[in-house]
């Protein structure tokens, strides 16, 4: 049974990039019509006892998937009382060159994981090759395709990095390629980090000098420093143009980087996890920050965004726990669901002109979060879009929002206050507000929100006063405490609730002369 959980792991894990077509005697599986195996069953099994394909991870995976399998080898035991699972799950495979009928790969197998073989690793090239399997005396052989993910070129060890030489070019790489560790990789027992080949402080280089010939460093590609335990910084050179997913993923005591100017894309996942790192500035042509770009980087305090940014992917920021503060820049139209998820110190947020809708759950969890104002272009707020966001007490609604979704708002201060511009009531549902906040309409609107399906829940509905908002509207106790001392701000002046001088006049609570206002 073990062998037919993993099997089918596998399969679930694949199965939205492998194909598989029945081909007469044997079967055929293809990634993307690029890769493909054909096995054919000389005799003996049927075909559907053994399986193999190539997956997106350029591995081949080997296995037995019929139903009737173990039966069948139970069948085979009670026939010969000599025979023993060991002997029956041997497994030969052999990789020949198609052109030249060379061995470029033969191991065998006896009971244990079903067979896989990693082409990447095990040093295959694009090309065409047989495949030969021997299961039970019997032969599967197949053709396939390989056309590897990651670009081919001479791998080499330079001043503590691995490196990719291609051309006049050359990028770090994944120290697994040359089968090599390099640094220390999370195994299936966690394993603590003893080793690492690689310095507290690494410097890349701009120009790499090997074997007496000059290479230029432009990329530091997947995994290339994936779980270096003990880097503490890293120095980028200005001839870096990409850094690919998870380049620096799981690094827990980085503590400084610097990404160049010339760097023009980040990869999927480049930084999550790096615990200690404090502070980022993303360079200006950047146009996206992808999913789970700075995820977990629970200190990292201080984030510059540039101004080219278009497109936030999903929990780019999710797990930045000492983020205070964050300025989107107004080009950016798309900010994707769990962004700022559990960035539970995130006071204030300046959200861009150009931002269309709000996703799913993308301040879930920003328990200090105070006020926000939505933009004046988004249509739709999402289910649970401010769920846990239980400091919130001044919240601005745009005219343009045609729907707000399930527990949106529910989780606001009772004490809180809900700014409505739009003229007519908008689609809402029976938990989208905690429904005992103060909800202010436009003037003459009160009656029809006051006859609204759910908006007429408010317990309190006042209408804004027509374009008399020049002089702060003092209330009572906000629910929100100062962040300095009354004597601190007795000078007339405006303060934000973390003590730094504001001018007053966007919508939001100050302080002034000790006590809080709210301005509207």
């Amino acid at each position: 049974m073990k062998k037919t959980f993993y099997l089918l792991f596998a399969l679930l894990l694949f199965a939205g990039a492998v194909h598989a077509k029945t081909t007469g005697d044997g079967w055929w599986y293809a990634w993307d019509g690029q890769k493909d195996i054909e096995l054919v069953n000389d005799e003996g099994l049927r075909n559907d006892s053994l399986q193999c394909f190539l997956s997106v991870s350029d591995i081949i995976y080997i296995g037995h998937v019929n139903p009737q399998y173990y039966r069948y080898l139970a069948n085979l035991m009670r026939q010969d009382s000599t025979l023993t699972i060991a002997k029956l799950d041997t497994t030969t495979v052999v990789v020949t060159r198609a052109e030249t009928n060379d061995t470029v790969f033969m191991r065998g197998y006896r009971k244990c994981d079903d067979p896989k073989l990693q082409l990447n690793y095990l040093g295959f090239t694009n090309g065409d090759y047989k495949l030969n399997v021997q299961w039970r005396d019997c032969w599967w052989r197949g053709d396939f395709t390989f056309k590897t993910h990651w670009p081919e070129g001479e791998y080499v060890f330079v001043d503590s990095a691995y490196y990719r030489l291609y051309g006049r070019y050359a990028a770090t790489i994944d120290p697994a390629y040359l089968d090599k560790p390099g640094t220390l990789r999370r195994g299936w027992d966690w394993c603590k980090p003893t080793y690492r080949d690689y310095p507290d402080h690494l410097v890349i280089p701009e120009e790499l000098i090997y074997e007496g010939k000059a290479y230029e460093v432009v990329a530091i590609e997947r995994r290339s420093f994936w779980y270096c335990y003990y880097l503490l910084s890293v120095k980028l050179p200005n001839t870096i143009t990409h850094i690919d997913d998870a380049a620096f993923k799981d690094c827990p005591n980085l503590r400084r980087i610097n990404i160049p100017p010339s760097v023009t894309s980040l990869g999927d996942g480049a930084f999550s996890g790096c615990e200690r790192l404090s502070d980022i500035v993303i360079p200006e042509g950047i146009t996206v920050i992808k999913g789970s770009t700075f995820n977990d980087c629970m200190r990292l305090s201080a984030i510059t965004l540039p101004s080219t940014l278009t497109s936030i992917e999903d929990r780019a920021f999710a797990g930045c726990i000492s983020l205070p503060y964050l300025y989107i820049p107004d080009n950016v139209s798309v900010i994707g669901e769990d962004v700022f998820f559990a960035c539970k110190s995130l006071m204030e947020i300046h959200l861009p002109k150009s931002l269309k809708d709000i996703k799913h759950y993308t301040f879930r969890g920003c328990e200090s979060l105070a006020s926000i104002e939505i933009p004046q272009r988004v249509r739709i707020i999402e289910d649970e879009a401010f769920v846990g966001c239980t400091s919130l007490v001044s919240v601005t609604l745009p005219e343009s929002l045609t729907q707000i979704g399930d527990k949106a708002f529910a989780d606001m201060s009772s004490s809180g206050h809900i700014y409505c511009e739009a003229k007519e009531p908008f689609t809402i549902n029976a938990n989208t507000f905690n429904y005992n906040c103060t909800l202010h309409v436009p003037y003459g609107c009160k009656e029809k929100y006051e006859k609204a399906d759910y908006w007429k829940r408010f317990t309190n509905i006042e209408e804004m006063e027509a374009e008399k908002y020049n002089e702060p509207v003092q209330y009572g106790e906000t629910g929100v405490a100062p962040a300095v001392s009354d004597d601190a701000v007795s000078d007339g002046h405006f303060y934000d609730l973390q003590g730094r001088p504001a001018d007053g006049t966007k919508k939001g609570i100050y302080i002034r002369n000790g006590k809080k206002v709210l301005v509207r």
